[in-house]
């Protein structure tokens, strides 16, 4: 099975990372040159994915098609399906028993494998499942989960994300496509393993975490640092702070009865 690693040609220090976090555990890998911001209307162009109407920024964007050209990849070979990360990822312990035996462990019924621990309290429906190797779990997702740092799609999978982002009439994350609304509108079967078994730099407990090429963009569209209020706008944003909190206690009463739980999510 294909392991790609999506990293940038030029970025030495993250290639470096990343190569030992797999040579070290003796786990077979292939860089996926990413794409840059300077290529992003030549590839949208290729993968019929229009890039006029979104928030994102170029590196987004870039980071974006990045990801979906590997579904492209995929399609064209023919992959029974492969397994994709980002180069600034670290891998757990024993991460190449799970890693170079995944047909031993995948669902026959899963879409996606999601690797990587991004939230700390996920929702999940169903019991956990013992894997046949090692000693973590199998739990299937029952609410989004962001993160594309780490994660297993099938054929089937990459084929039905490329008709979902070529059909968005503004384009949004990349991660909140695939663990958002391909699991929510088209009943996605995602399984996460528990505890997980990557973890971005930037979500790890480190002094010094790898630079981040997004974090700036991301800032910039979530809004710049507060400035003084006025009365009024305080007090609209106290009414959408109270509304969001009495939505989200609906959602978990719903969620609740539908027989979802929360899990609390680590990486080892």
């Amino acid at each position: 099975m294909k392991k790609l690693i999506i990293s940038l040609e030029d970025a030495q220090d993250r290639r470096q990372h990343i190569a030992e976090q797999f040579e070290n555990k003796n786990i077979p890998y292939e860089f996926f040159d990413a794409i840059d911001a300077t290529q992003i209307d030549a590839i949208a162009r290729e993968l019929n994915i229009s890039i006029a109407n979104t928030l994102l920024g170029k590196n987004e964007i870039a980071c974006f098609l990045s990801h979906a050209s590997i579904w492209q990849l995929a399609v064209d070979n023919n992959y029974p399906y492969v397994c994709i990360f980002e180069d600034d990822v670290y891998l757990g312990e024993d991460s190449e028993f799970y890693l170079n035996n995944i047909s031993e462990w995948k669902p026959d019924d899963a879409h996606i494998l999601k690797l990587e621990v991004y939230n700390k309290t996920i929702n999940i429906s169903g019991s956990a499942k013992s894997l046949q190797i090692g000693d973590r779990n199998l739990v299937k997702l029952a609410t989004k989960h962001t993160g594309c740092a780490g994660y297993v799609i099938t054929l089937e999978t990459a084929h039905t994300l490329l008709d979902i982002v070529r059909n968005y009439d503004q384009l949004i994350p990349v991660d909140h496509i695939v663990f958002g609304d391909f699991l929510h509108s088209y009943a996605a079967n995602i399984y996460q393993i528990v505890p997980a078994i990557c973890i971005q730099s930037q979500r790890h407990n480190l002094t010094t975490p790898l630079t981040s090429y997004l974090e700036s963009e991301r800032k910039i569209r979530f809004g710049t640092p507060k400035t003084e209020k006025t009365i009024v706008s305080k007090v609209f944003k106290e009414g959408k702070r109270l509304t969001k909190q009495l939505s989200n206690t609906v959602d978990k009463i719903n969620l609740k009865l539908k027989g979802v739980k929360a899990l609390k999510l680590t990486f080892r």
